[in-house]
């Protein structure tokens, strides 16, 4: 499943892809999946380093580093966030739905309460600049591709 364009710098630079598997399924046994031993060498590891900017190319700054550092090392969720996952189904789904879900990601030493994270006007106001520099190009790459349904139908007898 290709996401797209995305409107923040980072999986727009990383050309970011999902694939949604089922709760049975293992990506490792996929048909089309296959491995490559590669070895990264001192050498290889500057080659690389130097070729990103240091890494910049592939993790611009986000005026939102911040908060998501925040996010992930207080171990805090939102129940609202938990709550929207589950009913776009962007999270895996729980059989005793929300509050089963709460439990194990509380037993899994997760706090899971009511609280929105309040994002600083700030940091709204930069992110809105960054996205006035880069929205001309990113419009810009917006294409549109031919889709069409295959159906087969059985021969009818003439």
């Amino acid at each position: 499943m290709p996401l797209g364009l995305e409107p923040l710098p980072r999986p727009e630079a990383q050309r970011a892809l999902a694939v949604r598997l089922g709760p049975d399924e293992n990506f490792n046994d996929m048909p089309w999946v296959g491995r490559s031993v590669i070895e990264i060498t001192i050498g290889l590891s500057h080659r690389y380093f130097e070729m990103f900017d240091g890494g910049k190319t592939l993790f611009p700054m986000n005026p939102f580093d911040d908060y998501i550092a925040q996010l992930r090392t207080n171990r805090t969720i939102p129940l609202q966030a938990l709550e929207f996952g589950l009913g776009q189904g962007l999270l895996p789904a729980h059989p005793a739905g929300v509050s089963g879900a709460q439990k194990a990601l509380m037993s899994a030493g997760y706090t899971v309460k009511d609280c929105a994270v309040e994002i600083g006007a700030s940091v709204i106001h930069a992110a809105t600049e960054e996205w006035a520099l880069r929205k001309a190009d990113y419009f810009g790459r917006i294409r549109m591709r031919g889709v069409a349904d295959h159906v087969v139908l059985e021969d009818v007898p003439k």
